[in-house]
């Protein structure tokens, strides 16, 4: 092919994925989270932390339990919908196409119950009593979906495979770490060994005569230009389970703490197309590359904080939430090639029409320690006709950590030299008339990028959220619609140097709007 040395983009814009940037993505993605509570607060933008008396307060700030005067218990149901636009330039200076993809998922956004126990009488005392809570949030979701697609004559996914072998680290011809039974593919070897012997027994590159070590496509010597076309699918979610009590001084002050307990389950299918439009080595006709991957785990984590209430109107408030320490993260990967030929001859006097492969699942274990959190709020209130309240929240994502790995130390100094700490916004508000609430907010969350490094795509979310609901004496009903917004970007393959190569290329990218929107219903009962 006349591609021959395409000069590697960072890996930090979802490229595809090599160990460092799997880790690094991980424990950003794993740490950080979204809008969530009970309907009342994520129409408020998610604001929590110098409120109270919600179901919200077991997962967010616990202090919040202490203005619990009867028992509550809560369900939110939730439906999402997630919408992306992939804007695909096969290189630099080409122009992008774009394409629309959508996905909707079902799900518990939160449920809990809290158990008030006030105190009778104050008898003197300064104590006013405190509850109990246990609930389920859902802290981050995973699902969305994108597609891209375009014409690439530059480079192809085959010239990559071939980059792939070539980076064997082995002296003289590499042919024989190829050369394996079927279903020993991907068996007891790296990533780039494993996709180099799939692509080779696959037909899609071949050695270069009379250069040991040396692979090119085996879909175009000089000449080859494909449509391409991925799918990238994602699924999983974050969740946790809190155990919390909240206590009440004197109507003034407000403590609390939580144990929580989270589960994680994260998946990607990554479907990759090419389909052959013009070459100088007929044969290949199209082929599917896909990358199966999917981690789950269980962490733990606690939560303390604190609301001063020095009058009817000001609140403050202030929580901080540990690390969550995720002990026992297992992943698994495996990846399919489905490539059909025209009658194509090989060996034995027969031609080959199709070829599917798949290598052996590769299972590994490993641990997360996410980032430590602390926030600090303030809610004004305007008698009973509502308040307005703004939260901040520092998160130092360089601090994560990845453990139980080999080479876990250059891991985690990626971490720390591709993230930045950052500070997330909230802001929102509820307007009271008689049994119904109106509400809205806004809720930012900063880039944690480190944009000397990267490729300078912004990466902040912004949410705007709204909702309204009513309050009988035995029962309420709240609704919320959440919108967020935020970039993000995937390289689908990339290149090393190879003496092989002689022009300068840089490699496909795709840049992708994303679009949530998340409607969520709460139902309530006191008792």
């Amino acid at each position: 092919m006349k591609l021959r040395h395409i000069i590697i983009l960072t890996g930090l814009v979802f490229p595809v994925l090599t160990a460092h940037a799997q880790y690094a993505q991980d424990a950003l993605r794993f740490s950080q989270t979204g809008v969530n509570g009970t309907a009342r607060f994520q129409a408020m933008g998610g604001v929590n932390t110098a409120l109270g008396a919600d179901v919200s307060s077991v997962s967010g700030n616990p202090a919040g339990l202490g203005f619990f005067r009867k028992s509550e218990w809560s369900f939110s149901p939730a439906l999402s919908f997630a919408g992306t636009n992939a804007a695909y330039r096969p290189y630099a200076d080409a122009a992008s196409t774009n394409n629309r993809d959508s996905k909707v998922n079902f799900n518990i956004a939160n449920m809990g119950v809290v158990f008030a126990s006030p105190a009778s009488g104050t008898n003197g005392s300064k104590w006013r009593g405190g509850a109990f809570g246990i609930s389920y949030s859902r802290i981050n979701s995973f699902q969305n979906r994108f597609t891209y697609r375009g014409l690439n004559d530059r480079s192809s996914f085959t010239d990559y495979l071939a980059d792939q072998a070539y980076r064997i680290p082995e002296t003289g011809n590499s042919l024989p770490r190829l050369d394996v039974p079927e279903s020993e593919i991907g068996l007891n070897v790296d990533e780039s060994v494993a996709r180099a012997q799939i692509a080779y027994l696959g037909y899609l590159i071949d050695p270069v005569p009379n250069s040991p070590g040396a692979w090119e496509s085996g879909a175009g010597k000089n000449l080859l230009e494909t449509n391409q076309q991925e799918t990238v699918e994602t699924t999983g979610s974050q969740s946790r389970w809190n155990l919390s009590y909240g206590g009440n001084v004197d109507d003034k002050f407000y403590f609390g703490a939580s144990l929580g307990l989270s589960s994680l389950r994260y998946g990607y299918e990554n479907a990759f197309t090419e389909t052959v439009v013009n070459t100088d080595y007929p044969g290949l006709l199209n082929f599917r590359f896909t990358d199966f991957y999917d981690v789950s785990g269980s962490g733990i984590s606690g939560t303390v904080g604190a609301i001063y209430k020095p009058n009817d109107i000001i609140r403050l408030g202030a929580s901080v939430t540990t690390p969550t320490y995720y002990w026992n993260l297992r992943e698994s990967y495996r990846s399919t090639l489905n490539a059909n030929f025209d009658n194509v001859p090989v060996n034995n006097g027969n031609v080959l029409n199709r070829i599917n492969l798949e290598t052996v699942t590769t299972d590994n274990d490993y641990q997360l320690t996410t980032p430590l959190r602390v926030s600090g709020g303030i809610a004004v209130f305007a008698g009973k006709n509502g308040f307005i309240s703004a939260d901040a929240e520092y998160v130092a994502y360089p601090s994560a950590r990845v453990t139980n790995l080999v080479d876990e130390s250059e891991f985690n100094t990626e971490i720390r030299s591709i993230y930045n700490p950052t500070v997330n916004a909230r802001i929102g508000g509820e307007y009271r008339v008689g049994i119904f609430r109106v509400r809205g907010g806004t809720a930012y969350f900063g880039d944690p990028y480190d944009k000397k490094d990267t490729d300078k795509l912004n990466r902040a979310q912004w949410s705007f959220t709204g909702g309204a609901g009513f309050r009988l004496p035995g029962f309420y009903v709240d609704l919320a619609l959440v919108h967020s917004r935020f970039n993000s970007a995937r390289t689908p393959y990339s290149f090393q140097y190879d003496p092989f190569y002689t022009q300068n290329y840089t490699a496909p990218t795709a840049t992708v709007k994303n679009a949530f929107t998340n409607a969520v219903i709460s139902f309530g009962t006191f008792f």
